[in-house]
């Protein structure tokens, strides 16, 4: 039976890569930019990671991001199996302006961004 750590960096992996896919399409200024095994289309978001040789698996990341809802869902590929690992909607998760683990604080932390950048204004 696989543990619960199992698909919690892929988890956080992909939480990643959707934030990155969220801050593209608010940034018109940028290009949208996608990684080698990435494809986009309407919203939906797929980029693949190849699991090592002894994990014997790969993993396929489903970003949806439209108008109404952000989602991320995580698939495992096994064998001959594709198997759904996780889904999570984000919408809740993106209202954080900073989030982590108890005794892990980000560094900068955004109200010390916002404090310097206001400082040069």
């Amino acid at each position: 039976m696989e543990t619960p750590r199992t698909f919690l960096t892929p988890f956080l992996a992909g939480a990643l890569v959707t934030l990155g896919v969220t801050a593209l399409q608010q940034t018109p200024v940028l290009a949208p930019a996608y990684a080698a095994g990435a494809s986009g289309d309407g919203g939906v978001y797929m980029v693949t990671n190849n699991g090592s040789q002894a994990q014997g698996r790969d993993l396929l990341f489903v970003v949806e991001s439209s108008e109404g809802s952000k989602r991320l869902a995580i698939y495992e590929y096994k064998g001959d199996e594709l198997r759904l690992g996780a889904v999570r909607n984000l919408d809740y998760d993106l209202q954080f302006s900073e989030w982590s683990k108890k005794g892990n604080p980000q560094k900068p932390s955004v109200k010390f961004q916002k404090k310097e950048i206001e400082k040069g204004k």
